[in-house]
């Protein structure tokens, strides 16, 4: 929604001024490529630190986390206690 705002308010400018000036609509599309690759970079960091991590038991509802196996007396945690960060 932003990108098409932006692109007509250049379209309008460029209207009012009678020429046509490229760069005022590679600014805009640029942010957007940007805005949009950077919200898939932030969804990737908060949605998958434990995701990989997680091993289900059975029928049991609950998904369990898995530790380190180097760590002296790791086991398998509950995945909603152990903190993302």
């Amino acid at each position: 929604m932003i990108l098409f705002f932006s692109w007509g308010w250049a379209l309008y400018q460029n209207l009012l001024k009678d020429e046509f000036k490229r760069d005022s609509f590679k600014n805009p599309w640029a942010m957007t490529k940007i805005a949009f690759w950077a919200g898939v970079i932030v969804l990737l960091v908060l949605m998958t630190p434990n995701h990989f991590r997680k091993v289900r038991y059975g029928a049991r509802p609950e998904a369990y986390v898995l530790c380190e196996s180097d760590t002296p007396g790791a086991h398998a945690g509950l995945a909603e206690k152990v903190s993302r960060w």
